[in-house]
């Protein structure tokens, strides 16, 4: 069974992901991302993400797609198998994703 904690980031508009984002998590990270419907970059920290799938990664591109073309997503410090899986789909060729490797995004606990 798939699981998968998100928790908001306190100095910058995003979410920490924990576990697993795949097709039977997505539906919980979609629903965390309403609250950052308005924001223009949008972070997500990825260093405690253990899986990703196609279907996550499908996710993360909605959230880059979303918004007329006007909104960023960030992810930072994927972990590597994560950073494998984002590599083989190409993401960091797309024009509104940026893969940062940065010191560590403050969550709340």
């Amino acid at each position: 069974m798939s699981v998968l904690e998100i928790s908001p980031l306190l100095s910058v508009p995003g979410v920490r992901l924990d576990g697993e984002l795949d097709l039977a998590t997505v539906p919980l990270f979609t629903e965390a991302l309403l609250e950052l419907a308005a924001e223009r970059e949008i972070y997500l920290d990825l260093a405690t993400l253990t899986f990703l799938d196609s279907s996550g990664l499908h996710a993360i591109l909605d959230v880059a797609r979303s918004d007329d073309g006007d909104r960023s997503v960030i992810l930072v410090n994927p972990t590597a198998a994560v950073r494998r899986s984002l590599e083989i789909a190409g993401v960091a060729e797309h024009p509104r994703v940026e893969i940062r490797h940065a010191e560590a995004v403050k969550a709340v606990a």
